[in-house]
């Protein structure tokens, strides 16, 4: 009797097996996988967005070590737990998680607005200019000449027609808003508008959202105008706290100072930058 040669395939849509006795073959079949579960773009999915986390979550935590240094109050989330390690689930800081102050607190805890209040120089506690900065890098804004968009595929430069749509209407609209004046045209005052708390004629009107409040969601705004707020309020920032002075470029964008470091093989030499290690998320608006 002939040996037996097995040989197998394995696809993202098929499981396939050939047996062949000699110049033989005695089993060729194969099974097909419904597509809903052959196909991986929701795990590539999934893994995408969980090493987004990550890295956001890295760079809150650099925001936090540049305050800390500063001597700025720090506020503290909350963080779920863990079960299998006995960790039990932390509550997050109310000053943090409070936006809008209970009646009869005249306490300023909206982060748009402790924005607004920090760039137009008032007296702010530790607390709230920590606040003020951790709200402005929630959103690092979209670049529409990031340096690798030449190597995307199809299908997100298509996508990208409709963010740039959203994104000119942001910038028409902010300059709207600031009714002309150029010391209004950064994001933070887009949000207040929307939610009804300022206007470029009153300033600061109320401490409550109006019925428009969910309308500052969902926008897409430019990253130089990220960076711009962000650099602002950390100049203003560093006025109360003077260990911030200077510090402007290394809190943006980590030790090399530029926001794409990382795709420059040299910087990367210089700087000591490891692609995707923790170096790579030094800095609020980083980008890897």
């Amino acid at each position: 009797m002939s040996e037996k040669v097995f040989a197998f395939d394995i696809g993202t849509g098929s499981l396939g097996i050939a047996v062949r006795e000699g110049k033989e073959i005695i089993e060729a079949r194969s099974l097909l996988i419904h597509p809903e579960f052959a196909s991986t773009k929701e795990q590539r999915e999934r893994r995408r967005q969980h090493r987004t986390r990550i890295a956001h979550k890295s760079r809150e935590q650099f925001l936090k070590e540049q305050c800390r240094k500063a001597g700025i109050e720090v506020l503290e989330g909350r963080k779920p737990g863990n079960k299998k390690k006995g960790i039990p689930p932390r509550k997050g800081d109310p000053r943090l998680e409070t936006e809008f102050a209970p009646a009869g607190d005249n306490t300023v805890y909206t982060s748009c607005l402790l924005r607004i209040m920090l760039l137009q120089g008032e007296r702010l506690e530790g607390w709230q200019v920590y606040k003020a900065l951790h709200s402005a890098i929630q959103r690092r804004g979209y670049d529409p000449d990031i340096l690798w968009k030449s190597g995307e595929k199809q299908s997100k430069k298509d996508d990208e027609k409709e963010t740039l749509k959203n994104m000119n209407e942001y910038k028409s609209e902010l300059e709207k808003i600031a009714g002309g004046k150029n010391g209004y045209t950064y994001p933070c005052y887009y949000d207040a508008k929307k939610m009804g708390l300022w206007d470029a004629v009153n300033g600061i009107k109320n401490l409550s959202p109006t019925h428009e409040s969910l309308r500052a969601r969902g926008y897409t705004a430019p990253r130089t105008l990220v960076e711009k707020e962000v650099r602002a309020l950390l100049n203003a920032a560093s006025r109360l706290y003077p260990g911030l002075g200077g510090k402007a470029d290394y809190i943006l964008y980590g030790p090399a100072g530029k926001p794409y470091a990382s795709y420059n093989p040299d910087i990367r030499k210089q700087y000591g930058l490891r692609e995707g290690s923790i170096s790579e998320w030094q800095g609020v608006l980083r980008q890897k």
